[in-house]
């Protein structure tokens, strides 16, 4: 009975640090301001990312003062075998009252499928402990993903929802889809200036309740375009770029099991500077390029980006001319884009497989298109209508989606799972499988077929049911074949030509074809045999005779100067020659 009350000892060691690590939690979000302000070197907003490949993680964190800071860990809570010495970089941006020095710390090659726990020190002040465990290996993952758009605010009334779902454990990211809190940037009651709570501050304090324990993929936003995504640049550190991010580099992609993740900027196309735009372009085409060669290694290829290239909100994506659109559709359509996640429209938009307008299915089992998703539901406000009237947009959720976030299950190679969830009742909005057994480039679809005229009678008048409906479907642009024909005025009688092959049958023209072909080939043979030339030959006396008789012999070439001579004659056969035996004369 006594063993069955005995609890192992690291168990008990797990549970104290974990329990040590909420304490600071449980207080109010005003007295954790407090407490930072009043230790410059205390090490707040600890965030993770992935580093070039899910073996790697990057530990990033900040203080008010530059402080002399390491970042110690280990499998063991209480026993860190590693310390490593921090990156710093200032930043100060003009209208931010915030933390300025932030630090940035890369462990590579970790175990897969492993728990570590770590604690960043800064002028001899610890935080945590924190953990984190990595991805299991590529090839028996099940990958599962945290999805969420235009997130932040003044209240973020989702965050403690989202924190109950990391820790469930059954996450291996959280993507972000642009615009934080917004953007990151610190407003007063006037919106102009600093005041409580120092508005990027206090977001990433709220989230690195969650972001400490799993990594945080984000994509930049429109909210800090004026100021060339400063605060994004500086506080995140994301696979294949250097830091601070520069303005040319804010893109990425990263591989997890079976899916293949790119992270895109969308804002590049609303900045005065086409390098950048070409920067990406090329980046783009570079990366999907190379995933395509070994397609089987990771069939998924999804993109995640702040604004969609169509919506039913309004903005750019909802223009005839969109600038998102015509920068990505084509590129991401042609490379075998399978799931394109955005936001920017404060509300929840899924749409059936799409190119260029046209509808590719009203289904996701074998889409022949990217299948877009649009998760901006914010939490100050959503744009509440919920119908739409565009013949892609297949669920459009309004004012119940207020502060939703998606997830997504990659199942295996051909299968994938997407959901809506409410976070207050955990309520489930939306979900469909996407299913794809065809991975790669898609097709572009035919052209739609173009809208027959009516039936014009040999008296060129319409007929009256038909003349309205005839007169909204001629092209505009018949006066433009007016004037190719010359000064001829358009009329309903047809020329005699387009009445002759009118009336008659496909049968009948296909035949008269056919025979006219034949009738060439036959002239054709006939001319070659009468074309066909005489070969002429030339004999000669054979000089060797030796019993009496004379011998002509053939010769093929004879010298233009002998063929006069008295002892050839001509042999004017067809064929080539040969010798024959003369009788004497």
């Amino acid at each position: 009975m006594v063993e069955s009350y005995m609890v192992d000892k690291m168990e008990i060691r797990i549970c104290i640090g974990i329990i040590l690590f909420y304490i600071p939690k449980f207080s109010s979000s005003t007295h954790y301001q407090i407490q930072e302000t009043k230790v410059p070197c205390h090490p707040c907003h600890v965030h993770l990312s992935y580093g070039d490949s899910t073996s790697d993680i990057t530990v990033m964190w900040a203080t008010e003062k530059n402080c002399n800071s390491t970042l110690s860990y280990g499998t063991d809570p209480w026993n860190y075998h590693s310390t490593i010495d921090a990156d710093m970089t200032h930043f100060d941006h003009p209208i931010s009252n915030g933390l300025t020095c932030i630090y940035r710390v890369q462990l590579k090659n970790l175990q897969p499928n492993t728990t570590y726990f770590y604690r960043p020190t800064s002028g001899g002040i610890s935080s945590g402990p924190h953990f984190f465990k990595t991805p299991e290996p590529a090839s028996s993952i099940t990958p599962e993903f945290l999805i969420c758009g235009n997130h932040g605010g003044d209240e973020v009334d989702s965050v403690p929802y989202i924190d109950t779902e990391v820790l469930s454990g059954q996450y291996d990211a959280v993507l972000h889809v642009g615009n934080f809190a917004p953007d990151l940037k610190n407003k007063t009651d006037d919106n102009t200036t600093i005041c409580y709570p120092r508005s990027g501050d206090f977001y990433m304090s709220m989230m690195s309740n969650m972001a400490s324990r799993i990594p945080h993929m984000a994509t930049p936003g429109n909210h800090v375009t004026g100021d060339l995504f400063s605060h994004y640049r500086h506080w995140f550190s994301m696979p294949g770029t250097s830091w601070p991010m520069p303005l040319d580099r804010m893109w990425y992609s990263f591989d997890i099991g079976p899916v293949h993740f790119i992270s895109y900027s969308t804002e590049v196309y609303f900045l005065d500077n086409e390098l950048y735009i070409q920067a990406q372009n090329n980046w783009l085409m570079q990366d999907l390029t190379i995933i395509n060669l070994n397609r089987s290694a990771h069939p998924w290829i999804v993109a995640f980006g702040h604004r969609p290239m169509y919506c039913s909100s309004g903005d750019d994506c909802a223009t005839a001319d969109s600038k998102v659109r015509k920068g990505l559709e084509n590129l991401f359509f042609t490379y075998g884009v399978d799931v394109i996640i955005q936001a920017h429209g404060h509300s929840y938009e899924r749409l059936f497989p799409l190119y260029e307008g046209q509808v590719l299915s009203n289904d996701y089992n074998n889409p022949k298109g990217p299948v877009q998703l649009i998760t901006g539901t914010s939490n100050d406000h959503v744009n509440v209508k919920s119908e739409t009237t565009q013949p892609w947009s297949a669920l459009r959720i309004g004012g119940e989606g207020l502060n939703s976030f998606s997830r997504m299950k990659v199942y295996n190679t051909t299968h994938l799972l997407w959901e809506q969830i409410s976070p207050k009742d955990k309520k489930l909005l939306d979900s469909i499988w996407i299913t794809q057994e065809h991975h790669g480039p898609f097709i572009a679809p035919k052209p739609k077929e173009p809208v027959s005229k009516p039936k014009v009678n040999i008296e060129g008048d319409t007929p009256a049911s038909s003349k309205d409906q005839s007169e909204e479907k001629i092209p505009s642009k018949a006066t433009d074949t007016a004037s190719s024909t010359g000064n001829e005025k358009i009329s309903g009688k047809p020329s005699p030509v387009v009445e002759f092959f009118d009336q008659t049958s496909n049968k009948v023209l296909v035949g008269v074809g056919v025979g006219i072909i034949s009738l060439v080939l036959l002239v054709g043979v006939v001319l070659l045999i009468k074309k066909k030339q005489r070969i002429r030959s030339y004999r000669r006396w054979d000089a060797t005779v030796d019993y009496g008789r004379k011998f002509y012999s053939a010769y093929s070439q004879v010298g233009k100067d002998e063929k006069d001579g008295s002892d050839f004659e001509v042999d004017s056969t067809e064929g080539n020659p040969s010798s024959k035996l003369l009788a004497d004369k």
